[in-house]
């Protein structure tokens, strides 16, 4: 399954389209900065911290700590459908839209947030690690038989439904787009 994720992953571009705001106003202390001036690492999340040597070393993409409150968001420039599956860093891939969680599709052009209700946004839950999101948008209405309904829960991936997203997705012209976060203690 995750050589199918890999194939995926690897057809996507990074995308300045895909984002995610944090909702509420409290710090995220646990985040790994380096400091230019003196190239010191803070890894205050691993209780451990040296200017040499880093044990954890992290690609640069954005972090948000256990308990943080954001939403996705999808930039569309044009109207149709949009797939968003996520990979959380407990293994697990959930095709999260369409569900519940995202308005009808077709999509008309402009900004889609998730979770559409932006009063009750995603928590941020254990357990820390990367968490990465491949959302795939179309014109075409896309023929999987097993996509959740507009009123159904996210849908948890097995290899046979990766499969066929690859299927589509290399014989139908659709933008792939990924996004890769960090969840902090």
């Amino acid at each position: 399954m995750s050589e199918i994720w890999q194939a995926l992953w690897k057809k996507s571009e990074d995308d300045t389209n895909i984002s995610i705001e944090k909702t509420d106003s409290s710090e995220d202390s646990s985040n790994i900065s380096i400091e230019e001036s003196t190239s010191e690492i803070n890894a205050s999340h691993l209780g451990i911290g040296n200017s040499q040597w880093n044990p954890n070393p992290q690609t640069n993409c954005p972090s948000f700590s256990v308990g943080s409150k954001i939403n996705y968001q999808f930039r569309l420039n044009n109207s149709g459908y949009l797939i968003v599956t996520e990979k959380f860093a407990s293994g697990e891939i959930y095709c999260i839209a369409p569900s519940f969680l995202s308005p009808t599709f077709p999509m008309s052009w402009g900004t889609l947030i998730l979770p559409k209700d932006k009063h009750d946004p995603f928590i941020v839950q254990p357990p820390i690690g990367y968490e990465e999101i491949i959302a795939i948008f179309s014109q075409e209405k896309p023929q999987l038989d097993w996509l959740p309904k507009p009123e159904d829960k996210p849908l948890e991936l097995q290899t046979e439904h990766l499969a066929s997203l690859l299927n589509h997705v290399n014989k139908n012209n659709c933008q792939l787009m990924r996004y890769k976060y960090l969840i902090t203690a």
